[in-house]
Formats: structure tokens, C-alpha cells, sequence
């Protein structure tokens, strides 16, 4: 663990007034010394410059608290960006991590100055060391600023950027369950990217196991049959959740129009052989009337029905589900 004062020397070397002033909000402050001609672009031990140190300070300034003429302090820290923004503060530099100034606004919710750095063209595309974009940031919290953020940031932004996951914005929405955000963006993404464990936003969405993610997706036409690393479709990985309360999100993706019900994952398993192990009958059921192919076997050459047989003979307890979902696997149709 990084030893605390050596943390604080490091963050505190190189520091300017003029750093200080913007850590501190003071707006006189930052006055006198930019009349003086302080360097505006210079850079702590992290690289940081006081346009950062500006930027990456959390606190809201929102246009209801700007009409309230009492409320001096709230105007103070966009008074700072636009005299730093005046005397030539590069608005794009790279700080600590790799982080730019807008990357922290969009990380904190502060529309505003997104909002004055998009007015003074602020490239919204860099990338930090992690490969995140800040519209990738602002996606990572549910908070309304955040959501204010990326209406400011989506059109000049490469929606399909990548970061070091592989992951892009649309996806970080999946992952963190930010639906309005998430709503937004599937309008505007590649939603059939794969990631660095070639996982589609489809099969993020089946892995948080919320219905209406899915439903969204599967009304853009998404690549249903793509396989990750393991080979898995997202009907395989709705099969694996398996639980009976996650059954619609299965429904959904069985009954999508080309969904392919035999593809096989680099084990051998298809969705109805993973159905069949977990002795899941609702899903079992489905896929044999949807014309799923019974005889598949894996690469230890077991088939659904041996792989049922073998879960059910390892059940404790009540065993009347695995001998009905054998008796499925035996028959040569299903009638719903």
C-alpha cells in the first residue's frame, strides 16, 4: 500500500498557487496571479494541470442554482474555467491516468462546463490509459447530471470507442444498469461490438438478467448467434442463468426470428444440452418443440438426455422433474 505522506508529497510536488486556488475555489485568487502571468499550463508531480485540478473537484452547477443571485459561491468555479479557458489553459492535456479535464467533468455530472469546454472544442475522443472515453465515464453513474452529460457529449463523441476491456459506452451502461443512459445510446451504437471476451452487448444485457435491456436490443436487430471466448450464444447463457423467475429473457431470445437453437460452445454444449443439466423442464420443453436437436452430444459425447439422467441420479430429494425432463428427451414431439 502506497504510504500515505508519500502519497501526499507526490500530489502536492510541483503544485502552483495557481493549482492551489483552483483546489480551493478562489476566484480572486486565480485573478491576481493570472494578471501576473502564471503559468496556466503548467504541471504537477501527476502531471495535472490547474485546468484539472479545476475539473476534477465534484460539485454541481446547474442553471436553477445560476438564477439564484444569493448563491455567489456555485458561479465561482465556472468563473475560474472561463479566466483559465481566457489566458490559454490547453482545454485537451493529458493529467494523471491519462485523464483530461472533460473526462473529469463527465466522471463528477458537470454539465456545465461540459457545456464550455464543448463551446471551446474540446476533443471529445481522447482516451485515458484505460482506453475510457468521457462519454464513457458519464455512463457509469445513474445521477441526472450524468445523464445530462452525455446529451452534451454523444454527438461529437465516438459512440463505438473501445476501452481497455474492450467494452464501449452502450456496454458500461449494461454493466452499471443505467437505463436511461443505456436508452439513449442504443439508438446511436454498434450494438453487435464484442469486447475482449467477444461478449456483445446482447449477452451483457442477458447477464444482468434484466428483461427490458434485452427486449430493447432485440428491437435493433442485433447478431443473435455471435459466440464469446467460450463459445456461448446468448441463448446458451440465458440457458446457463437457468433460474425459472429468468424465463422471459430466455422466451425472448427462443423466439427471436433467426435465432440459431443447435450452435455449439467449445465444450460441445448447446443451449437444450445446458437446459437439460440443470434439469430446467420450462426450457427443455421450449427448446425441443422449437426444433432444438435432442441427439447433439459434447465433447465427452454425453447428450441432453445422458447429461439429465446424470444430474437427476445426483438430486437429493425430489426427482419427479428429472423423470419428466427424461421423458421429453425420449420423445419424438412435443405438442404445446
Amino acid at each position: 500500500m502506497l504510504d500515505q505522506n508519500s502519497y501526499i508529497k507526490k500530489y502536492q510536488e510541483n503544485m502552483t498557487p495557481l493549482m492551489a486556488a483552483c483546489l480551493n475555489r478562489s476566484f480572486k485568487t486565480l485573478t491576481l496571479l493570472l494578471e501576473a502571468q502564471a503559468d496556466v499550463n503548467a504541471k504537477d508531480g501527476y502531471q495535472d494541470t490547474s485546468l484539472i485540478y479545476l475539473c476534477r473537484e465534484k460539485y454541481v452547477v446547474n442553471a436553477q442554482e445560476d438564477e439564484d443571485k444569493n448563491n455567489q459561491t456555485l458561479k465561482i468555479p465556472k468563473f475560474c474555467l472561463d479566466q483559465l479557458i481566457s489566458k490559454g489553459a490547453d482545454i485537451n492535456v493529458k493529467g494523471r491516468d491519462g485523464m483530461t479535464a472533460l473526462m473529469h467533468c463527465a466522471r463528477n455530472g458537470n454539465s456545465t462546463f461540459i457545456q464550455v469546454l464543448e463551446a471551446n472544442n474540446v476533443n471529445m475522443k481522447l482516451q485515458c490509459n484505460e482506453g475510457r472515453t468521457a462519454l464513457i465515464y458519464a455512463t457509469q453513474y445513474q445521477s441526472e447530471e450524468c445523464v445530462s452529460c452525455i446529451y452534451y457529449l454523444i454527438n461529437n463523441s465516438d459512440v463505438n470507442a473501445r476501452d481497455a476491456e474492450g467494452d464501449t459506452a452502450l456496454m458500461h451502461s449494461i454493466k452499471y444498469k443505467n437505463e436511461r443512459v443505456f436508452m439513449f445510446l442504443v439508438k446511436k451504437s454498434d450494438i453487435n461490438i464484442q469486447n475482449n471476451q467477444r461478449m456483445t452487448a446482447l449477452m451483457l444485457a442477458v447477464q444482468t438478467e434484466e428483461k427490458k435491456y434485452v427486449a430493447e436490443l432485440l428491437n435493433h436487430g442485433p447478431l443473435l448467434n455471435l459466440q464469446n471466448k467460450d463459445g456461448d450464444t446468448a441463448l446458451i447463457l440465458a440457458t446457463r442463468n437457468g433460474e425459472e423467475n429468468k424465463k422471459d429473457i430466455f422466451k425472448l431470445l427462443c423466439e427471436a426470428k433467426g435465432i440459431e437453437l443447435n450452435t455449439q460452445n467449445k465444450q460441445g454444449e448447446t443451449a437444450l444440452i445446458v437446459a437439460a443439466r440443470n434439469l430446467n423442464k420450462t426450457f427443455v420443453e421450449d427448446l425441443i418443440s422449437k426444433g432444438a436437436h435432442r441427439f447433439m452430444t459434447d465433447k465427452d459425447r454425453k447428450s441432453a438426455l445422458d447429461h439429465a439422467t446424470q444430474s437427476k441420479s445426483e438430486l437429493k430429494g425430489d426427482t419427479e422433474i428429472g423423470e419428466q425432463i427424461m421423458e421429453m428427451l425420449k420423445k419424438k414431439k412435443i405438442n404445446k
